[in-house]
């Protein structure tokens, strides 16, 4: 018998002794349908995965071991955790480098561009005159070309 069937069974008989005789039997029922709902209520509270140790039974001491291995569960997912960060955090830095280099390469072609642009400027066409007067605002004729190919790509 469970320790609560027979917490039952011992407050029934003391309630028994202690109750008149025409009570007895309205009680009866009624500790009788408590009993079959406390029973019914202890047979799901044991089927089900419950881990906690029970005050009832001190001497049934499953806590530690399950608390190892919740601990050790848990471990192991803050693990995997960090792990997926750290890959996360390379593959950000991964992304951030190849857009780096992607981008050089862009000023390079750039740059590139600017020379030839400059290189077959006529300087005494309309074009050469106003590049000229353009160039006046920035540090060199190849920061102004560079500056003024951008813009004109962007717009077209």
């Amino acid at each position: 018998m469970e320790p609560i069937e027979k917490l039952l069974a011992e407050l029934k008989s003391e309630y028994n002794r202690t109750s008149s005789p025409t009570e007895e039997n309205e009680d009866t029922d009624e500790c009788q349908k408590l009993q079959s709902k406390t029973i019914r209520g202890t047979s799901k509270f044991a089927s089900s995965h419950i881990t906690k140790q029970s005050p009832i039974s001190p001497d049934f001491d499953q806590s530690d071991p399950m608390d190892r291995l919740l601990s050790d569960v848990k471990a192991d997912f803050e693990q995997q955790d960090l792990e997926r960060n750290l890959q996360i955090q390379r593959e950000l830095e991964q992304q951030h480098l190849e857009r780096e280099e992607f981008q050089a390469k862009q000023q390079e072609l750039l740059q590139k561009r600017a020379q030839d642009w400059l290189s077959k400027l006529d300087p005494l066409s309309y074009e050469g005159l106003w590049f000229e007067k353009f160039a006046q605002g920035y540090s060199s004729k190849l920061a102004a070309a560079i500056e003024y190919l951008q813009a004109e790509q962007e717009n077209t």
